[in-house]
């Protein structure tokens, strides 16, 4: 018998200063055999039995999605489970999705997927209203359609109907005699729903494996009807056929068409191949959902992938306004989950990212406010080889109605006795008002920070020439660095100040430069400055690289 423990030493590297904070499962259930591989997937479904609890589903490889009831003290212990309504059985519950309200009761629905038979290509959906009619029957179903690799989505009201209209996608679909053409659906949500797609778009480009992810983005213009984007990482240029992603947004209307309103490509050069993950959430507090896709682009350019972050409003474009990056430790995730997972009323972003290199699996959290940054807030590692920590990860809603939402991550290759064998599990992880950002948070009754760098770059919007001022909370070598939105460097320099002659270092506290940007294109740069502490330098000393880094726009 081999059992194999993951001891992983925390070297934080670029955000050492930022104080990544721990999560801590509140609760941890455990499959019931070595085959019920538990955690394959998790959706929250709002409150099905209507005691004020939300309530959340696991899929499993045992062809049984298992139900948790949310309660003041909630449980490992299963309250219900679905199972197949017939011998359409394979891989049921394998993907599962809280579709919102489609039937307009008040309460989201949730779609469980199954094939029909072991190599059959035709899969199916059953979804099951929530609220007071939830019962374990399902109430439509979507097939027999020849859906290979899906997906399934809620995507708000995309005809302005008032009901919540759902995607449903295909990038495997072909046409007779083409190969890969790929297909998207939209059913229009209602009181009375059927199986037939209201829309339906077989997309472009050819061979090009699109879409494979979609995510509702609201109503960007006010017309009453609501955007969505689709996007894949595997669609090539057209001259190099080099793999660089698409990313298309179709915006709604009471007679929707199928040419998408915006699109844009990775880099031409294959240095970014976008769109392996979307979701949309408000970063900056404007009311209106900005799009974050992930990309490959290493950016800046020590980063290991990166999600870019675009405000469609009030025109899209293709240049990113944020970014998240992170290191070969704490990899930027897939599996994109928004959740207030603070209580303080701004969108928060969990990733789950189960590659890692011992297959043990990571979460990760970024917590937004006031104040943009791009740092890892809270982490959680799974603690053993191949577990796949981080496969399936959901917003449950609030299972414990104490106002704030909750988390759920699934690690279906968890082994209890035999290594390898998958009992699985699912992970609860309470949200909590203590939980804070790591980043841009000042100390008022201290000018020089005590393990953070403070930085401000003025004026933003600059013209020509633009002033950067930093606090560090420790003295030694500095670095100063402006990127461009394509990862390049374009200015790296420190002349701000002496270094100080006994160490030849530059001390704690404030500084600041000017920059001469005559020579520089018009549009966005992001100013980086990193400290590596050394000894000598008349502070406490704090491990690793300090760093942090704004966002500047560039007007000529």
């Amino acid at each position: 018998m081999r059992w194999w423990i993951v001891i992983v030493v925390w070297v934080l590297g670029w955000n050492a200063s930022a104080q990544i904070q721990v999560m801590t499962p509140w609760w941890t259930a455990i499959g019931t055999t070595d085959t019920t591989e538990l955690g394959l997937s998790v959706a929250g479904i709002g409150d099905i039995n209507l005691d004020g609890f939300d309530d959340f589903a696991v899929g499993t490889e045992e062809k049984r999605v298992w139900i948790f009831l949310g309660s003041a003290e909630p449980d490992s212990i299963p309250d219900m489970f679905i199972n197949p309504h017939d011998s359409i059985d394979h891989k049921f519950g394998e993907k599962l999705s809280n579709l919102g309200d489609i039937n307009g009761d008040g309460e989201p629905d949730l779609a469980v997927y199954c094939r029909y038979a072991i190599g059959d290509p035709a899969t199916m959906y059953s979804i099951y209203f929530a609220g007071a009619a939830f019962d374990t029957i399902p109430d439509l179903l979507l097939g027999k359609v020849y859906i290979g690799e899906d997906f399934i989505v809620g995507i708000g009201d995309f005809n302005g109907d008032g009901g919540n209209d759902f995607a449903l996608g295909d990038y495997t679909f072909s046409n007779p005699g083409q190969y890969n053409d790929g297909v998207m659906q939209v059913f229009f949500g209602g009181t009375i729903l059927d199986s037939i797609p209201d829309w339906q778009n077989l997309t472009e480009p050819p061979d090009g494996y699109f879409p494979k992810y979609c995510t509702g983005l609201g109503d960007l213009n006010g017309d009453g009807c609501d955007e969505f984007a689709v996007c894949s990482p595997s669609v090539k240029d057209t001259i190099f056929s080099e793999v660089i992603g698409l990313v298309e947004v179709y915006y709604g209307s009471s007679t929707p068409d199928t040419i998408p309103d915006f699109r844009f490509y990775g880099s031409e050069d294959g240095s970014d191949v976008l769109g392996s993950s979307i979701a949309a959430l408000d970063v900056n507090g404007d009311g209106y959902k900005e799009m974050l896709v992930r990309s490959d682009r290493d950016f800046p350019p020590d980063y290991f992938y990166s999600y870019l972050i675009y405000d469609l409003v009030p025109e899209p474009d293709s240049i990113p306004d944020y970014f998240l990056g992170g290191t070969a430790l704490h990899v930027v995730g897939h599996k994109p989950t928004v959740i207030d997972f603070n209580g303080d009323g701004w969108d928060d972003l969990a990733t789950g990212f189960s590659q890692t290199f011992t297959g043990a699996g990571s979460m990760h959290v970024y917590l937004f406010g006031d104040e943009f940054n791009e740092s890892i807030d809270l982490f959680m590692y799974g603690h053993y080889n191949d577990c796949r920590m981080g496969w399936a990860l959901a917003n449950i809603g609030d299972i414990n109605d104490d106002g704030i939402e909750d988390l759920a991550v699934g690690e279906p290759g968890f082994f209890t006795f035999i290594y390898q064998s998958k009992w699985g599990r699912i992970h609860v992880v309470l949200g909590d008002t203590t939980y804070h950002q790591s980043v841009g948070v000042q100390e008022t009754s201290n000018p020089i920070p005590t393990s953070e760098i403070l930085l401000n770059v003025y004026p933003n919007p600059f013209n020509s020439q633009v002033t950067i001022a930093f606090d560090l909370p420790v003295g030694g070598e500095v670095a100063l660095e402006v990127f461009d939105v394509f990862g390049r460097r374009v200015f790296s320099s420190f002349t701000g100040s002496e270094t100080t002659p006994t160490t030849g270092l530059i001390p704690s506290g404030h500084h600041q430069i000017s920059i001469d940007a005559a020579g520089w294109s018009s549009g966005i740069y992001f100013v980086r400055v990193s400290v590596m502490p050394k000894s000598g330098s008349g502070t406490t000393p704090i491990t690793g690289n300090l760093q942090a880094m704004k966002k500047v726009v560039l007007v000529k």
